[in-house]
């Protein structure tokens, strides 16, 4: 149980003097090492300037020597440095060559293969260098087999914390040469307690300082990050205090206006209390945040109540014990007993442009009255909705609440003035008053009425909630008096007790194509409590819920599919009903349930028997099991080719050691029965008398070998020749290649036609059976209201799958466990409380979405959020460490913690393959086969000449109106203009436009209105096109000279709105921008760029591919292109043929049992769909018989 650090520092860097000098290195190492060996109980080696042999060396020491239960750590500062491809990080060590990383510098890859390896339990690393958080992208989920949590424990334990992300640099103080880098002095002051010890242990774990540094003012311009794998628990770093022992007085009880921070440790379980207070937690964020949407109308006196004057009695007294003037007393008496809540605030600001005239305060507070004329405040915050209209970006209202939040202090009623006059100037509102808290207006000025504030203080009423949430609210309430059933509903996940399959099922229903990754969730979600998929963008998430719709349909099961987003519960829908009528029913609010009596009527009128279900599923089952077994050949071909492989590549490097001679040699390339004999001679010369001294004499005489170490190696040789020989039979006895190819999607079509014909014979069966239940419900929707609760069971039994938003849940009978299914689609964009409804109404949960595009954004500021937290006695590190809290928080998120695992769809068909190459690599970390058919866009695969990706060199300059959002005129202009003439050249193809920016949106919709191009054009926001694509997209960054820094900084973090901004593009992408500006300023969008000039080769097969070229060219044969892309594939080489080119493709065999080779002949098959004839070539056969491919190839 020992603890063991190497701190290693590269200050200096003699052989190339253009990697400059890092004095802070230096002082990272003493400061480093000091707190590790004081507050850590850590053996610390520190090295300075190691060359890379000294650093591997120091490596392997701390690494290799360790035993189960040891942690080992590793602290670098220094430079890091990435290889031209810029998807390799490499730690700069004293000897470094920028020009010769892999032979003079340490690549990350070494440090990663170290931690995998060492038997210590607990790996940590530290990386202060520029690129830092390219490191963890070894830690990331894979696609494939899912690993579970307790599994990758055993064999990982790693935490990675950087001092930026893989595409920022890191700092030093330039003007303190002798101070440590900016990240590690954060690391060390957290380390000696600046971090908080949030389980009271006594200790600072790597989670405490994680969260430190990523707050720490120090530092705002880096990205720190942290990443881990197979860690649970806490990993003890540093003593709070040099003293262990445990305090033994009572804990301290912090309060925050009144409220105490609750006693809740973190490893409290989910049980029914907890339950009950985090459904009333959710029940008070939801009302709160309803309560801060009101507007108040200027001719309606009754709908608030102005404070009479004088000074201003909240924000500049003391927020507690307000005093009630007579008329404010009587308006809050009059409406107590009315559900909602008081609402006080402080200036107000007029909005009087156009017909809707209204006002709201700009800084507001719940006002909770005592009923003896007296009322607390309960936290001061800015109005997000006027904010809103005043025209600022949701992530400047973010920030300029939390800077208010930080500011703000109670009874301080001068600098309240001057913080709400700095706030009226950067929000751009006009003053016809200038707020004065010490003298009060009395009443709304209205004669006339202007826009602007006004100096006045107002108490209103708010409504509980809006008719939407107020749905949502009655179903939360009722879930509270439902808790004891939860066990057997998907929710009982959530408490992270994760059971063994609870069910089983017979049949998998693919009326569409299915990838593996979409049957393997399917299968997961038809047995388990809880699955967690991701589905980035274009894998085919509607094409899965829908075969899952299929699947839970036809093996007798109910299916709800649930999500806060319209657009995909719409887009499963009509995707299901286009296989059979009533496959999917779609309820919600009172438009959609006015609808659904059509849609039963004519389910009644066009039901009809249609063959038997039972011979289809029988063909189903049968189509499928054909399938497996094609692919279970696929499989024994790929792990053959690999064993071969590794057989040729251990006898080459084998031959080079022992340099045969051409006595060895020839035997080498002898008949089967001679290398035979001689394999059973050079075995025999290793043993003693008799047989061994005659075979030895054989050695010397004929082959001249007589050393020992000598015999062994022949030995070998020959066995691994004669192993060679015996794969490469093994391989040619298996079934052609392409003919169990075919018979593999031959199985895929069968399996597709049988089960359209299952899912229609079940469904006719369905209706006709069921026209009692189906008229009882018509009869049921035609009273007023619809009683949709009453028949819906037995109505289940008839139509099975059902669709609902989250907010429409209630329409649905509120019984636990009443569908076996819910599927929760785009789920990292739901809100946690929004879903748990649904949950509750299934056995078993699906949760499916993608958390690299945009989150959910609630209109709840933090510190309102904590104070309902508290409130409602839960803890902040429980909540976080379940993914649970109301703000910042998603479904995804705490279903993806509590399942343990994460299944990956890894299969992209949306976009043209140069499109989303850039994020796969930056954002999926090329987890992702790109298997678009180009041939089916709008606009097929572009030439070389016509990339998929343009840029457009604009320099412009950014507009600032205020504090509002921006635009930039010149990129505008040049965005219109490109829009109309793709409109003329594309007629059939959809064109949108995407900015990040509000304001900039509305001056191309604008201008796009005038040249009455639009609708046809859409223009919007990353947010507005989220969930949906276009043919053609236009990205219209903005940035540019002119822009303030705080949107330039916002703009380079948001990797996840640039990813989806990007993958909306089906054909082609163009963007717009001021490249020089983008250049300065690293992103994703950044990258982006970069790809348009530099197209990466495959170093890896770039050696195989020579020598094939070089036989090629030897052979007459006329190669036509090397590394070309074909219908958006990557082609090693193209050659000429007889009726059509040629596309070769070097197979490196990778060791995943066969999907990743099942997945490069379906890219074979887009290529021969291009008129170009595919050709795959084993990357054994480009080391051991080059030439003979050659040959064949020049033959035929």
């Amino acid at each position: 149980m020992s603890r063991h650090a190497l701190v290693v520092g590269v200050a200096n860097y003699h052989k190339d003097r253009t990697l400059s000098r890092l004095p802070a290195a230096h002082a990272d190492i003493n400061v480093v090492s000091r707190v590790l060996k004081e507050r850590g109980d850590f053996d610390v080696k520190a090295i300075v300037d190691p060359d890379h042999q000294e650093l591997i060396r120091a490596l392997e020491d701390l690494f290799d020597n360790r035993s189960p239960g040891d942690t080992a750590l590793v602290y670098f500062s220094g430079h890091g440095l990435l290889d031209k491809s810029l998807e390799r990080l490499y730690l700069a060590t004293s000897d470094t060559e920028e020009g010769r990383l892999d032979s003079s510098s340490v690549d990350t890859e070494v440090l990663r293969r170290f931690t995998a390896k060492t038997s210590a339990h607990c790996k940590l690393v530290f990386l202060d260098c520029c690129y830092a958080g390219m490191a963890g992208d070894g830690l990331r989920a894979r696609s494939g087999r899912k690993v579970p949590i307790s599994a990758q424990l055993n064999k990982h334990g790693t935490v990675i914390l950087t001092s930026s992300d893989r595409i920022s640099r890191s700092f030093e103080d330039p003007k303190a040469a002798h101070r440590p880098a900016l990240f590690t002095e954060a690391v060390v002051e957290g380390l000696n307690g600046g971090a908080a010890d949030t389980d009271g242990d006594g200790w600072i774990s790597v989670q405490d300082l994680a969260d430190y540094v990523q707050r720490s003012e120090k530092l705002r311009h880096q990205t720190p990050q942290m990443f881990a794998n197979g860690v649970t628990g806490s990993i003890q770093l540093t003593r709070t205090t040099a003293n262990t022992s445990k305090p033994t007085h009572s804990p301290t009880v912090v309060t925050v206006n009144g409220v105490p921070e609750p006693l809740h440790p973190v490893s409290d379980p989910l049980d029914s209390r907890t339950w009950e207070r985090l459904l009333n937690y959710y029940l008070a964020c939801l009302a709160a945040e309803a309560g801060h949407a009101g507007w108040l109308k200027p001719g309606d006196p009754s709908g608030h109540v102005a404070w009479p004057g004088g000074t201003e009695p909240v924000f500049s007294g003391s927020g507690t014990a307000v005093e009630l003037p007579e008329q404010v007393d009587e308006y809050i008496t009059e409406r107590v007993q009315t559900a909602g809540s008081f609402q006080y605030g402080y200036p107000v600001v007029v909005f009087a442009e156009g017909e809707q005239k209204r006002f709201a305060p700009l800084v507001v507070t719940e006002l909770v009255p005592d009923g003896e004329s007296k009322a607390k405040a309960v936290a001061a915050e800015l109005n997000t909705q006027v904010l809103r209209e005043a025209g600022l970006e949701q992530t400047e209202i973010i920030e300029l609440s939390e800077q208010f939040g930080q500011n703000f202090r109670y009874a301080n009623p001068q600098q309240f003035a001057e913080q709400l006059k700095l706030l009226t100037i950067g929000i751009g509102l006009k003053t016809p008053q200038e707020p004065d808290p010490l003298n009060l207006s009395t009443r709304l000025f209205d004669s006339p009425l202007v826009s602007g504030i006004q100096n006045l203080a107002v108490v209103h009423h708010v409504p509980e909630r809006g008719k939407a949430t107020d749905k949502l609210v009655q179903d939360l309430r009722e879930m509270i008096t439902k808790i004891p059933e939860f066990t057997a509903t998907a929710l009982s996940a959530l408490a992270q007790r994760q059971p063994d399959p609870i069910t089983h099922y017979q049949t998998l229903v693919s009326p569409g194509p299915l990838n593996e990754s979409q049957e393997a969730v399917i299968d997961s979600a038809m047995t388990r409590r809880l699955t967690v998929a991701t589905g980035p963008p274009g894998t085919g998430k509607t094409a899965l819920v829908t075969a899952l719709t299929a699947t839970a349909v036809a093996n007798g099961q109910t299916i709800l599919i649930g999500s806060t987003n319209n657009k995909a519960v719409n887009g499963v829908l009509d995707k299901a009903n286009t296989i059979t009528p009533g496959l999917l029913m779609r309820t919600g609010n009172r438009q959609i349930v006015a609808r659904e009596p059509d849609v039963l009527n004519r389910l009644i009128m066009d039901a009809k028997p249609t063959g038997n279900a039972s011979l289809s599923a029988g063909r189903v089952r049968n189509s499928h099991a054909q399938l497996t077994t094609h692919r279970c050949e696929l499989d024994l071909r790929r792990q053959t080719e690999n064993d071969l492989l590794a057989t040729v590549q251990e006898l080459q490097r084998l031959r080079e050691e022992f340099n045969p001679s051409a006595a060895v040699a020839e035997l080498l390339n002898a008949p089967d029965p001679v290398l035979e004999r001689a394999l059973a001679r050079s075995q025999r010369a290793t043993k003693r008398w008799p047989l061994g001294v005659i075979a030895r004499y054989w050695l010397r005489k004929w082959l001249e070998i007589t050393a020992v170490d000598k015999r062994q190696d022949l030995v070998r040789l020959l066995e691994l020749e004669h192993q060679r020989r015996g794969i490469k039979s093994n391989i040619d006895c298996l079934p052609p290649e392409q003919e169990v190819w075919k018979q593999a999607r031959q199985a895929v079509a069968e399996r597709i036609a049988h089960s359209s014909q299952l899912i229609a014979s079940i469904m006719n069966h369905n209706i006709s059976n069921g026209r009692a239940a189906i008229q009882e419900r018509l009869e049921v929707l035609n009273q007023q209201p619809p009683k949709t609760w009453r028949g819906f069971q037995r109505l289940l039994r008839h139509l099975p799958g059902w669709a609902v938003t989250g907010h429409s849940s209630r329409v649905i009978q509120p019984k636990p466990a009443l569908f076996d299914l819910v599927v929760i689609d785009e789920a990292a964009q739901c809100p946690t409380p929004m879903v748990l409804a649904l949950l509750m109404r299934a056995k078993r949960a699906l949760i499916i979405g993608d958390p690299h595009q945009i989150p959910p954004v609630a209109e709840l500021s933090q510190s309102y959020d904590d104070l309902l937290r508290r409130k409602h006695k839960l803890g902040e590190d429980w909540l976080k460490e379940r993914r649970l809290n109301y703000v910042g928080g998603s479904i995804y998120h705490a279903c993806a913690l509590a399942a343990g695992e994460v299944a990956l769809l890894d299969e992209h068909y949306r976009c043209d393959p140069a499109i989303v190459a850039t994020p796969n690599r930056v954002v999926y970390q090329k987890q992702l086969s790109v298997l678009t058919d180009t041939t089916r866009l709008a606009i097929p695969a572009a030439p070389p000449d016509t990339p998929a990706v343009e840029v457009i060199d604009l320099p412009g300059t950014v507009t600032h109106p205020g504090k509002k959002s921006c635009f930039n005129s010149v990129e505008a202009d040049r965005v219109v203009e490109l829009a109309a003439g793709l409109r003329v050249k594309y007629p059939d193809a959809s064109i949108g436009v995407v900015s990040p920016f509000r304001a900039h949106v509305n001056l191309v919709e604008g201008k796009l209105t005038e040249l009455k191009l639009e609708p046809e054009v859409v223009v919007g926001t990353a947010h507005t096109f989220q969930g949906d694509e276009c043919d053609i997209i236009i990205l219209s960054p903005v940035g540019s000279d002119g822009i303030r820094e705080m949107s330039a900084q916002w703009m380079v973090k948001q990797t996840n709105l640039w990813n989806v901004a990007i993958t909306r593009a089906k054909s082609r992408l163009f963007v717009v921008c001021d490249r020089g500006w983008w250049g300065q300023h690293p992103s994703l969008l950044t990258q982006l760029l970069e790809e348009t000039e530099n197209h990466d080769v495959d170093d890896a097969s770039s050696e195989l591919v020579d020598r094939l070229q070089g036989e090629l060219d030897a052979a007459g044969v006329e190669i036509i292109a090397r590394d070309q892309p074909i219908a958006g594939q990557h082609c090693h080489l193209q050659i000429a043929g007889a009726r059509r080119p040629r596309a070769l493709f070097v197979d490196l065999g990778e060791p995943d049992e066969g999907k990743a080779y099942r997945q490069l002949l379906a890219k074979l098959d887009l290529i021969a769909g291009a008129g170009v004839e595919p050709i795959r070539i084993p990357a054994w056969r480009c080391l051991s018989e080059p030439d003979a491919v050659a040959r064949e190839l020049a033959q035929s």
